[in-house]
């Protein structure tokens, strides 16, 4: 069975590789995380890699189930006092995973696409105005198809 822990490190690896991305994290590379990342000390921009989603697909009539489809999403934040800092951030994520395969020694994944792509906005309670300073947050969600090896 595929692991989504695998893919999720391997989207964090391609990430923390891609040196436009970095230079616009002030923690560079440790500013790419899993989102059940439970460190308490970080700075804004930060990228955030969630579990991906995964739908097992039937083999054949096989009993193990080796191919899945997966849905990765990656959320950017940052605390300014406007979103384009997020969106930018956001942008380069894109173009750093889109179209992207990823083979490791345990799994392959097809090229990425994006399926969608949620604005920045920011990270407000219902009916509440944002405020100056407060939790930007965009994200985007990428379809593969994953297959164990």
């Amino acid at each position: 069975m595929i692991s989504p822990d695998l893919l999720q490190a391997e989207v964090v690896t391609i990430l923390r590789a891609d040196t436009i991305l970095i230079a616009a994290l002030p923690e560079n590379s440790n500013g790419v995380r899993e989102m059940q990342w439970k460190g308490t000390a970080f700075q804004y921009p930060c990228v955030r890699v969630e579990r991906p989603n995964l739908q097992l697909q039937s083999n054949s009539g096989a009993c193990e189930h080796r191919v899945s489809d997966a849905v990765v999403r990656v959320s950017v934040h940052s605390k300014v006092d406007s979103s384009i800092s997020a969106q930018q951030v956001l942008g380069l994520v894109e173009k750093a995973l889109r179209g992207r395969t990823i083979t490791t020694a345990a799994l392959r994944a097809t090229q990425l696409y994006v399926i969608s792509m949620a604005p920045v906005s920011p990270e407000t309670l219902p009916g509440q105005p944002s405020a100056p300073g407060e939790v930007w947050t965009g994200s985007i969600n990428l379809r593969t198809i994953v297959s164990e090896l």
